[in-house]
């Protein structure tokens, strides 16, 4: 899906270089949902630590872009900013995001409850991505525990 959808080198509100997002091909891709429900339905006491680490990083973006994706399949204007998808004065961060493992999650629970609170790791912060210009780029791959050193060091470096 990240490799579909997912272009490098671009520009967003006068920032260059940036990652952009095809949100309405993801939207229309099947791919995306079947991994949302790879998500939900995943049996997170089988995973091994660098699995668990890769799990919750790819999570928290796949559900930042579903909160786009939402507004797109309602036909609704990409927003300008995340920021503008709060909803009765709950902000994006604080909603309901998707479920993991069963349980539903916010982005906000997946951050600091489910990432920093587990996981002393400086180079996650990197690895996460807000759907922002401001914030590091969305990866064209996912995290996979085999290669996750690598990973995050690279988008760390980045």
């Amino acid at each position: 899906v990240l490799k579909r959808h997912v272009t490098e080198g671009g520009r967003v509100n006068g920032i260059s270089d940036c990652t952009v997002v095809d949100y309405a091909g993801i939207a229309a891709d099947p791919d995306f949902d079947a991994y949302l429900a790879v998500l939900a339905g995943v049996d997170l006491s089988r995973l091994s630590p660098a699995e668990d680490l890769a799990l919750w990083m790819n999570a928290y973006n796949a559900l930042c872009i579903n909160h786009i994706v939402t507004c797109v399949r309602a036909g609704q204007p990409e927003p300008e900013s995340i920021l503008g998808l709060k909803k009765g004065g709950t902000p994006i961060w604080d909603q309901e995001a998707g479920v993991v493992g069963g349980k539903p999650y916010s982005l906000n629970q997946v951050e600091h409850d489910q990432l920093r609170k587990r996981w002393n790791e400086p180079m996650v912060h990197a690895c996460i991505v807000c759907a922002s210009a401001s914030c590091p780029n969305l990866r064209r791959e996912a995290f996979v525990a085999d290669r996750l050193a690598a990973q995050m060091a690279d988008q760390f470096s980045a």
